[in-house]
């Protein structure tokens, strides 16, 4: 092929893509929300979706489906930008425990970040320690001797404590129970010396005196938590771990089609209205470009996929 060709054939591409971005979109955009009504996922679009829809001017249908049935929907659905998901770390945290018909990194593109709520490294007040530094000095001296609580195995707190371990190559024991509620009793009685708790679930516990809070897991302080400091404060860089929230669609959709929507769904998150509704909610707004939520995705794959496989880690 002629390199005059080439250059019309290319042009006449990247004009395409171009002129499907500025007429899009002309019908209802459809979202997947993992889970339940009034779960997570469903949280967050919905509190955005008045915003959004009025300033696309299209509507947004929302459906709520299991995670690895919406997941594959999406990945085998039209690359049109008339499907998105919104998801949480299931998405991309599912595939590394059994197999999907869909691959997290492969098969989606980021259109942003959504919101973040980070965890909170907790021990009883009766352990004498101060930092994060403190307890892995202490966990090294007593190894096999303290345990640490968490709810749904491979769930993120699980994994979140499990990276911790790894990283401070410390020995504590996990307890698991049936819910991060139970998981937090069992922290306030004792029955369990650390945990790994959402920032949202556990402030009044902090807050009262129950459990003494560390450090927050996330790079930087929470607006949260703002007199926290992060683990990297506390003597341990490197470490984060949070729940995020994040909206993809076909890996395959024009550019033009995911900066538009990544225009008006990082407005809607910047309302001091919906920020305000978020905060109460303890969850933190993010925002950020396409390829922040893409780098962050296989970040994640990469890392908790080698806590998975080093501790033998299986879904429930």
């Amino acid at each position: 092929m002629q390199l005059n060709s080439v250059v019309f054939l290319t042009a006449t591409m990247l004009a395409a893509c171009s002129a499907f971005g500025q007429n899009y979109p002309v019908k209802s955009i459809h979202v997947f929300a993992a889970n339940e009504s009034g779960g997570g996922s469903d949280i967050v679009i919905r509190a955005i979706q008045p915003s959004v829809m009025s300033s696309l001017g299209q509507p947004l249908v929302i459906e709520n489906r299991n995670v690895v049935i919406a997941g594959e929907a999406l990945a085998k659905g039209p690359a049109d930008g008339y499907s998105v998901g919104v998801f949480g770390s299931n998405l991309w945290l599912t595939p590394l425990l059994h197999p999907t018909a869909y691959d997290a990194v492969r098969d989606f593109a980021g259109v942003t970040m959504l919101t973040r709520q980070p965890g909170v490294l907790l021990v009883h007040p009766s352990l004498p320690v101060n930092s994060v530094r403190e307890l892995i000095a202490l966990a090294k001296a007593r190894p096999g001797q303290l345990n640490y609580g968490s709810a749904n195995t491979a769930g993120l707190a699980h994994l979140a404590y499990e990276l911790f371990k790894s990283m401070a190559g410390v020995d504590i024991v996990r307890i698991a129970y049936k819910s991060t509620a139970s998981s937090n009793i069992a922290l306030i009685s004792n029955e369990v010396q650390t945990t790994v708790g959402p920032s949202a679930v556990v402030a009044a516990s902090i807050k009262s005196g129950k459990v003494r809070a560390l450090a927050v897991t996330t790079a930087q302080r929470s607006p949260l938590l703002p007199d926290l400091p992060t683990a990297a404060e506390s003597g341990f860089p490197g470490y984060e771990s949070s729940s995020v929230f994040g909206m993809v669609t076909h890996t395959k959709t024009p550019a033009a089609i995911i900066r538009l929507l990544n225009e008006k769904i990082v407005a809607a998150l910047n309302n001091p209205d919906i920020k305000a509704k978020f905060m109460a909610n303890g969850l933190e707004v993010v925002g950020g470009t396409p390829q922040e939520l893409d780098t962050f995705i296989k970040g994640e794959v990469g890392r908790m996929g080698k806590v998975i496989k080093d501790n033998n880690i299986t879904a429930e």
